[in-house]
């Protein structure tokens, strides 16, 4: 009877995506070979360490409602400082006074600053 080779398990990954690619490659192994013999301990432990730092990983991921809480607050600071520049630019343009040249908000912006 021939020795059976047993698979390198217990890889671990930064990546939780492609932890999660070996965790599948090293399982569909172990069960090919699990057919033929029981898995001893040896072989076993390293596998379940790895799956239990995937797990792991995996809840430290934020969720999807977590992101899009995050998206919607990103875009709320962009539209209050697009509102906020928006009434700058209003009061600059509003406190023109007629008869004497100053220059318009656009005026100001295309100078550069400090001129």
């Amino acid at each position: 009877m021939s020795r059976i080779k047993w698979p390198d398990v217990g890889k671990v990954a930064q990546n939780y995506l492609e932890h999660g690619t070996i965790i599948l490659d090293e399982a569909a192994k172990l069960q090919a070979i699990a057919r033929q013999k029981p898995i001893p301990i040896n072989v076993i432990t390293p596998f379940i360490e790895s799956l239990t730092e995937y797990v792991r990983k995996t809840r430290e991921q934020p969720s999807m409602h977590e992101l899009l809480m995050e998206m919607r607050a990103g875009f709320k600071e962009t539209k209050d400082i697009h509102e906020k520049v928006t009434i700058i630019k209003q009061g600059w343009d509003s406190t023109q006074v007629k008869g004497i040249h100053t220059r318009s908000w656009a005026q100001m912006v295309a100078a550069g600053p400090g001129t």
